[in-house]
């Protein structure tokens, strides 16, 4: 986020979910008390950048990158991607 002198947002950044990794000091652990929450973070490097333009006062893409690492879902199973994770943990672990 970049802000101008009077504190005004001028450009935002917006990354993917699955952006970054997990620290490798979380990932040796030996001495665990609970179990290790599930890997979510894949290192994928989309993202989307905006920049206000004063003169028309809106938002501007100034940049965009859209090569995500990870297999996309269909867009057709979007509202019940977590139903189908739940319904999976479940069989996986039984």
């Amino acid at each position: 986020m970049v802000r101008n002198k009077k504190r005004e947002i001028t450009q935002q950044t917006f990354v993917c979910f699955k952006e970054g990794l997990r620290l490798k000091k979380h990932l040796k652990k030996v001495h665990r008390k609970r179990e290790p929450r599930a890997l979510t973070r894949c290192g994928c490097k989309a993202f989307i950048r905006v920049s206000f333009v004063g003169e028309t006062a809106r938002w501007q893409v100034k940049d965009f990158l859209d090569t995500h690492i990870y297999e996309m879902l269909a867009a057709k199973y979007i509202g019940i991607s977590r139903y189908i994770k739940i319904c999976m943990n479940v069989t996986l672990f039984k």
